[in-house]
């Protein structure tokens, strides 16, 4: 039993049982379940029959369904929107996001690390660091043209 060894592919280097364990944390943006407050991290050893203990998976964290924005219709056709993925949307008829009739028409809304959405046509690296947008919120006005 002593020399039953768990595969390298795994962490990169050969181990056994008596190895000690790990501690596995996801990266920004990424929770065990998706959720913003879900948990980050997981530990995982070499069991002596040479598997390693159950993984687990990191998962984009959730920002929920396309957020409402006025005087625009999102043409991005998602249930849920998770970290790294973005909803284009298209200003109704009459509007623009500048207010310039010759002006932006469609732009994009970011699902943020933190599980809020970016400002319509903004640079998601721009944002806040923190909830400090409502996820929610359908305060961002479309200018009419």
């Amino acid at each position: 039993v002593g020399n039953t060894t768990c595969s390298p592919d795994m962490i990169g280097k050969e181990a056994n049982y008596d190895t000690p364990g790990w501690t596995f944390t996801c990266i920004k943006g990424f929770t065990l379940d998706g959720t913003v407050d879900g948990s980050k991290s997981f530990d995982m050893s070499c069991g002596s029959t040479g598997d390693f203990s159950t993984s687990q998976t990191c998962k984009p964290v959730s920002c929920g369904p396309p957020r409402t924005v006025l005087n625009a219709e999102p043409i991005t056709s998602l249930k849920e929107v998770v970290y790294g993925e973005q909803v284009k949307y298209k200003c109704d008829e009459g509007h623009a996001l500048d207010g310039d009739p010759e002006g932006v028409k469609e732009f994009d809304v970011d699902c943020l690390s933190w599980g809020g959405y970016s400002h319509p046509g903004s640079d998601p690296a721009s944002q806040p660091p923190s909830p400090e947008l409502d996820a929610g919120s359908t305060d961002h006005l479309m200018s009419p043209t």
